[in-house]
C-alpha cells in the first residue's frame, strides 16, 4: 500500500497537468461579429461626349449691284435704262455677271423693288458664258431657275424680292455666268444698275433662254438682277464695298474688269489663305451720303445692301465724294459713325475709306471727315483704316491725286483702281494672317 501512494499521486499531477494545458476538450471560438456592409457599385465609365455638331454650310454672296431706277439720262451718253428697260415685256434677257467665289450650290436674287406693279418672269437660266463681251454660252452648262419649290415661273409684287430655289451648277471663282430670263408683264419703273460696267442682251417677242446665242440688241445695264449667292464652307465670307462712281468703276473699259473692287477680288482668289473671301461690288455712280432720293443716300441704303447682305464678313465704305461742296463735315461724321456702330453691333468688321482727294480749292470739309475716320481707328472705334487718300495723294499738294493715279481729277485712273485693290487686299490678308 505504501508502495502504491507515490504511484497514484504522479497519476494526478500528470493528469493535472494535461488538463492545464488544454488537453481537455475546447470550446469552438465564436465567429468574429460583422455589421453588415452596403454594397458600392463600380463607378461607370463616364459617358463619351456627345460630338459637337458639325458647323453648317451657309450662304455667302458672291456677286451684287446696288439698285435703282432708270431714268433718261443714260449711262455716259449711252442708251438709257429707261428706254432699253420699255423694250423688256416679252423679251429675252440675257445678263453676264462674273462670280467672286466659285462652289456647287447657286441661288440668285431678282428685284422689283422699285416697280409700281406685278413683275413676271416666266422662265430663268442660267449657264456659263463663253466669249467675251458676247451673249454666247455653252448650251451643256444650260440649267433652269425655278422659285417657290420647283415653279418655272414668278411674279415678284411691286416692292419685293424674289430668290430663286438652290441649284447644283459647279462654278469656279471669278467665272462668268450668264443669267438668262424671259420676262412676262412688267412695270414701266424697271429697278436697274445703269452702270454695270459690262454687256446684257434682249432679245424681243420670244422665249430664247436655252438659245446659244441671242440675236437682239446690246446694252451696258443690269435690269432686275440683284444678286447670286453661293453654299459656302463655315469659313467663307465675302466682303462688301459700300460706294459711289469710285467704286461703281467710272472710266474702265466695259468687261475689262479693271475696278478697284475687281482687282481686289483677284487677289484674294490668288491666295489659298483669303480665297474664302468674296468681293460685292455695292457702288453706285452719282451716289451721295446723304440726301439722296434715286439712288438712295448711302446711308438710307445701307441696311439693304450692307447688313441684309448673306454671309458678310467685312464692309468697307469709301462714300462722300459727291457730298463735297455742300454738305456738312459733322453731319457726314454722324452718318459715318451710324454705319460703323451697326455694322460693328452685326458682328461685322468694318474698315473706314477715307475720302480721295478731288482738286477742289476749299479742302476744308474732306479733310476734316477724313481726320475723323483716322481718329476713330487710332482710339479703337473702327475695326480698320483704308487709307485710300494716303495712298492716292499727291505728297507735294494733298488736295490731288498723284499724275499716275487721276483720271479726271474726281476718278482714279486704271492704275490708281489697281493700287485700290492690291492695297485693299494687304489689308484683309493681313487681318486673315494675323487670326
Amino acid at each position: 500500500m505504501k508502495k502504491l501512494l507515490p504511484l497514484l499521486l504522479l497519476c494526478l499531477l500528470l493528469f493535472s497537468l494535461l488538463a492545464s494545458c488544454g488537453g481537455g476538450a475546447v470550446p469552438a471560438a465564436a465567429e468574429p461579429s460583422v455589421s453588415p456592409v452596403t454594397a458600392i457599385p463600380s463607378p461607370s465609365p463616364s459617358p463619351a461626349p456627345s460630338p459637337s455638331p458639325e458647323p453648317e454650310e451657309h450662304w455667302v454672296g458672291t456677286w451684287g449691284c446696288a439698285q435703282y431706277y432708270g431714268d433718261a439720262t443714260g449711262d455716259g451718253g449711252k442708251m438709257s435704262a429707261l428706254t432699253v428697260s420699255a423694250t423688256l415685256p416679252e423679251a429675252t434677257l440675257r445678263q453676264i455677271i462674273r462670280i467672286s467665289a466659285g462652289g456647287g450650290q447657286l441661288r440668285f436674287t431678282f428685284s422689283n423693288e422699285y416697280g409700281e406693279g406685278p413683275l413676271v418672269i416666266r422662265a430663268a437660266h442660267i449657264a456659263k458664258a463663253t466669249v467675251p463681251a458676247s451673249s454666247d454660252i455653252d448650251v451643256a452648262t444650260d440649267t433652269p431657275l425655278t422659285f417657290n419649290g420647283g415653279s418655272a415661273e414668278v411674279s415678284i409684287p411691286a416692292g419685293e424680292r424674289a430668290v430663286s430655289d438652290p441649284v447644283e451648277f459647279p462654278a469656279g471663282a471669278l467665272e462668268r455666268i450668264a443669267v438668262t430670263t424671259y420676262f412676262g408683264e412688267m412695270p414701266a419703273t424697271v429697278s436697274c444698275h445703269v452702270a454695270a460696267r459690262g454687256n446684257s442682251f434682249i432679245q424681243p417677242g420670244v422665249n430664247a433662254v436655252s438659245e446659244a446665242a441671242l440675236s437682239g440688241t446690246k446694252n451696258t445695264h443690269w435690269f432686275v438682277l440683284s444678286g447670286a449667292e453661293v453654299l459656302s464652307a463655315p469659313e467663307q465670307m465675302s466682303v462688301v464695298a459700300l460706294g459711289d462712281s469710285i467704286t461703281d468703276g467710272y472710266g474702265v473699259t466695259d468687261e475689262k474688269y479693271t475696278r478697284w473692287t475687281d482687282v481686289f477680288a483677284e487677289k484674294l482668289q490668288e491666295n489659298p489663305d483669303t480665297q474664302h473671301i468674296s468681293v460685292i461690288n455695292m457702288g453706285i455712280g452719282t451716289n451721295t451720303l446723304l440726301n439722296q432720293a434715286n439712288p438712295l443716300a448711302a446711308v438710307d441704303r445701307f441696311e439693304r445692301d450692307v447688313l441684309e447682305q448673306p454671309g458678310v464678313g467685312y464692309f468697307v465704305f469709301l462714300i462722300g465724294t459727291n457730298d463735297l461742296g455742300g454738305k456738312k463735315a459733322e453731319d457726314m461724321i454722324a452718318s459715318y459713325d451710324t454705319m460703323i456702330q451697326e455694322a460693328a453691333a452685326a458682328g461685322i468688321k468694318v474698315f473706314a475709306g477715307t475720302v480721295i482727294p478731288k482738286s477742289m480749292s476749299n479742302d476744308t470739309v474732306r479733310q476734316t471727315v477724313n481726320e475723323w475716320l483716322r481718329q476713330q481707328y487710332a482710339d479703337g472705334n473702327v475695326y480698320g483704316l483704308a487709307d485710300f487718300d494716303e495712298l492716292l495723294r499727291d505728297p507735294e499738294n494733298p488736295n490731288t491725286m498723284l499724275k499716275e493715279y487721276n483720271n479726271d481729277n474726281t476718278h482714279p485712273s486704271i492704275a490708281g483702281y489697281a493700287a485700290m485693290g492690291e492695297y485693299m487686299y494687304t489689308l484683309i490678308e493681313a487681318d486673315i494672317a494675323a487670326n
